[in-house]
């Protein structure tokens, strides 16, 4: 009896796996479509879409507790499994979703040029990511033709009129944060120093009077601080440009900005509506709500790919 006991007990303390080539590893074996993304939100979302083939795939993201997370763990775990390809046979479909944020994946930038520099990183392997068209999906629920579908499910849609508005009357103060903090990150090609002027500021969305509102002096204190930081950046010309072009494309398309500022904008709006995105499910409890993402347009270029000996192939 004792003896049954330990070996349950030394099974429960080995390390899960933690890295998500760890987990592809284990995975490969028992599924035909293998989708990595940067977390359980994203699978959440993406499993429910009307896209077919990311309908019943086996989704993978690292845990919370991993040294990686993020996008960051999808890129790197995209050349540990072609490495891996050379000691393994793998017959997976396999699809690398990572958000676009504002600069995509750019092998120049801070934040990747060490993995470009230790896989000697191609602008073929940035072409094999399925990289959004917005900042993250959340930016999806926004688009106008959803935001109607949105409105329509949960009717309300004589309330749409209206939150188009607020975010009409507030897209200025937010092109003009997001364009300041975008550049100031280290997705930026020209920008490589740790600011702490760029940490987010916490919106804190509520609705009052008939009117969104939010920590507008926690914003105005940040634009300031970070329009002092480009001044003094050696290379203040090319971020001023960067900009004035970042401001004026988040105002002709406010889905490419902030992902999840948007979704608490919607969300606040929604929630004094007495409704919400989000519905409990007693396997999963509360997350999004399936009728409403698959009745939604996702445009998506899905790469699809085939592991071949120490490297991919385009499927589709």
């Amino acid at each position: 009896m004792n003896s049954v006991i330990n070996k349950m007990y030394e099974r429960k303390s080995q390390p899960y796996p933690q890295s998500i080539s760890q987990k592809f590893l284990i995975n490969s074996e028992h599924t035909d479509t293998i989708v990595i993304v940067e977390g359980i939100s994203d699978e959440n979302f993406y499993k429910n879409t009307n896209i077919d083939i990311l309908n019943n795939a086996c989704y993978i993201y690292a845990s919370k507790n991993a040294d990686v997370v993020g996008k960051k763990a999808v890129i790197e775990a995209y050349f540990d499994i072609k490495k891996q390809s050379r000691r393994h046979i793998f017959k997976n479909s396999v699809i690398f979703i990572v958000d676009k944020d504002f600069f995509g994946i750019n092998w120049k930038a801070p934040a990747y040029s060490n993995i470009a520099k230790e896989e000697r990183a191609t602008n073929e392997d940035i072409d094999n990511f399925t990289i959004l068209n917005c900042h993250s999906h959340e930016c999806y629920f926004i688009l106008e033709n959803n935001l109607i579908q949105i409105f329509r499910l949960l009717k309300i849609e004589d309330k749409l009129e209206y939150f188009s508005r607020i975010l009409s009357e507030n897209l200025e103060d937010f092109s003009e944060y997001f364009a300041y903090k975008s550049i100031l990150e280290k997705e930026n090609p020209y920008y490589s120093r740790d600011c702490e002027n760029v940490k987010g500021i916490d919106f804190n969305f509520e609705f009052k009077d008939d009117k969104i509102i939010y920590n507008k002096e926690s914003l105005d204190s940040s634009i300031d601080k970070m329009k002092r930081e480009i001044k003094f950046s050696q290379n203040k010309d090319i971020l001023e440009k960067q900009y004035i072009e970042m401001k004026q494309k988040f105002k002709e398309f406010p889905e490419l900005l902030r992902g999840h500022t948007l979704y608490a904008l919607l969300e606040c709006y929604l929630n004094h509506n007495g409704k919400t995105l989000k519905k409990y499910y007693e396997d999963e409890g509360m997350r999004y709500n399936n009728e409403i993402i698959k009745n939604m347009n996702i445009p998506l270029d899905i790469r699809v790919l085939k592991i071949n000996y120490g490297g991919y192939k385009l499927e589709k």
